[in-house]
């Protein structure tokens, strides 16, 4: 089961060339326009913070670039780098 799911985000997450990927951009758009309707674009400092680890990590695991953690490295990347790789 563990194949089929990874291909199927091998497959959604490609990024031809520097483009952002589709399903992903689209998610976030969506996300976007609820926000808007709801007008919750003003978030607080400890809200921006969270989600900043969140955008960090995802982008972390959408990189084809190697993972070396150190004293220096970001929160994100030192709380979830059992799970980037996955």
């Amino acid at each position: 089961m563990q194949k089929f799911v990874n291909d199927f985000f091998g497959t959604i997450l490609k990024v031809p060339g520097s483009k952002f990927p589709a399903p992903v951009k689209w998610l976030f758009d969506l996300l976007d326009d609820v926000a808007v309707q709801h007008n919750l674009l003003n978030t607080e400092e400890t809200t921006n913070s969270c989600l900043s680890v969140i955008a960090q990590t995802f982008m972390g695991s959408c990189s084809l670039d190697e993972n070396i953690l150190g004293k220096d490295s970001l929160s994100s990347k030192l709380l979830f780098a059992k799970d980037i790789p996955h």
